[in-house]
């Protein structure tokens, strides 16, 4: 019973928020405008809404980027004091290493735009200058085991449009079942959370490329049902693939989105290492 709840409970709180969040808005191509000139970025030290953009139950590291997952499902069943629980919960199980834990990733996610050349000129703008794009990457650790954590990555863009200046936000995540022990040696938070300030190096990028690719509208295709490529993911602890839709496939991972009644969901992309493809 608990490997059955287990599998119900990562399974189904990292793919169901992560998509079924997406599908009741934005079915229509999310494209950046066509700005003139070079493309202002803001990376931002800010984090997304904890009220409205993460799964109930999640706890944000004090002053970060790092969300904790993974403890209890209370939110489900007892409202706003399940939410309480959940997060309490989810706190102590990284009491030891929530000060580690304490990272922000906007100067590495500038420091890949400043190196990276992409189909437009990013152009990185401080406080004083209005952005086109407001770029806000986090990381969640999802507690596997007593001391063992997945990772997700986020890239959440706020595309400001030039004229009516309305916001609209898509999400870019990176998930390839990485994990380590919470703490001790080699873990996420030992060297001060050396593993995962570096391999938030190696997320950020795919997600960056993945969003320019993306925004720059060479998705825009997909809209059409003719046109679109299926492909199986195969998750830990999934019994059965997952069929998607293939937006893009590099050396070692692809970019794929999912359908709602034969309808792309454009708010959302999810991009992951090759090694999850499935026959089926």
């Amino acid at each position: 019973m608990n490997i059955i709840y287990t599998f119900i409970k990562r399974f189904f709180a990292f793919i169901c928020f992560l998509w079924i969040s997406g599908c009741a808005t934005h079915y229509e191509p999310i494209i950046v405008p066509e700005y003139s000139g070079s493309v202002k970025i803001q990376s931002s030290s800010a984090t997304i809404s904890t009220t409205t953009e993460i799964p109930a139950g999640d706890y944000l590291v004090a002053d970060s980027q790092v969300f904790l997952s993974g403890r209890s499902n209370l939110s489900n069943h007892f409202g706003i004091l399940g939410i309480l629980v959940d997060q309490l919960n989810n706190s102590v199980s990284f009491d030891n290493e929530n000060e580690t834990l304490s990272v922000k990733f906007d100067e590495v996610l500038t420091d890949i735009i400043q190196k990276q050349v992409f189909d437009r000129e990013l152009k990185i703008v401080n406080d004083t200058e209005s952005p086109n794009l407001i770029l806000l990457p986090s990381a969640k650790l999802i507690l596997d085991s007593d001391n063992l954590a997945q990772i997700e990555f986020r890239l959440t863009v706020r595309i400001i449009d030039p004229i009516s200046d309305i916001q609209s936000t898509k999400n870019y995540y990176f998930f390839n079942g990485k994990s380590l022990p919470i703490s001790g040696d080699n873990s996420w938070s030992s060297d001060n959370a050396s593993n995962l300030i570096n391999y938030s190096q190696f997320a950020l990028e795919k997600l960056i490329n993945s969003a320019s690719f993306d925004l720059f509208g060479n998705h825009k295709d997909y809209s059409d049902k003719k046109l679109r490529k299926y492909v199986y993911l195969k998750f830990p602890y999934s019994e059965k693939p997952l069929k998607v839709v293939l937006l893009n496939e590099l050396d070692d991972y692809v970019v794929v989105s999912h359908e709602n009644n034969g309808v792309l969901v454009q708010s959302t992309v999810l991009v992951v290492t090759k090694d999850l493809l499935s026959r089926k």
